[in-house]
């Protein structure tokens, strides 16, 4: 989980039984994370394709 690095908002929400449960979804900062990291994915996708198919 990425809480350490500040990409996600932890709230805890009343169950119905037991505990009250952590729910964690991303903020902002996690949201330009995981751009990032798909602009980067779909970089290196594109070149391995290239590669795949004998390409340069």
């Amino acid at each position: 989980m990425k809480k350490q690095r500040g990409l996600v908002d932890v709230e805890k929400v009343p169950s119905e039984k037991g505990p009250p449960r952590k729910v964690y979804s991303l903020n902002a900062q996690g949201r330009e994370c995981l751009e990032e990291f798909w602009r980067t994915w779909s970089f290196l996708a594109e070149r391995l394709e290239q590669l795949r198919k004998g390409g340069k």
